[in-house]
């Protein structure tokens, strides 16, 4: 996973100890790329985990965001700019 970040021309800028569950703690690098759905752009952190794991969507680039569930079709649906 660390080497597509570096392939996209992603650079860590600082560690940090993260928890996985089940005790396991981990030290890894963290970068903030700009990030950009239907049109929004955010900076967001991202975590260089090692080689081999699956890439997540964490919950803070989600939150960011501000997606609304639409239940129905079991998906995330863009608010930004209603009411």
């Amino acid at each position: 996973m660390a080497s597509a970040l570096r392939a996209l021309g992603i650079e860590p800028i600082r560690s940090a100890s993260l928890g996985f569950g089940q005790d396991d703690v981990r030290k890894l690098e963290v970068g903030q790329p700009w990030v950009r759905l239907d049109g929004l752009e955010i900076v967001t952190p991202v975590m260089f985990n090692s080689e081999g794991s699956e890439p997540l969507l964490g919950p803070v680039t989600l939150e960011q965001f501000l997606p609304g569930v639409d239940a129905v079709e079991q998906r995330l649906i863009n608010l930004q700019g209603r009411g």
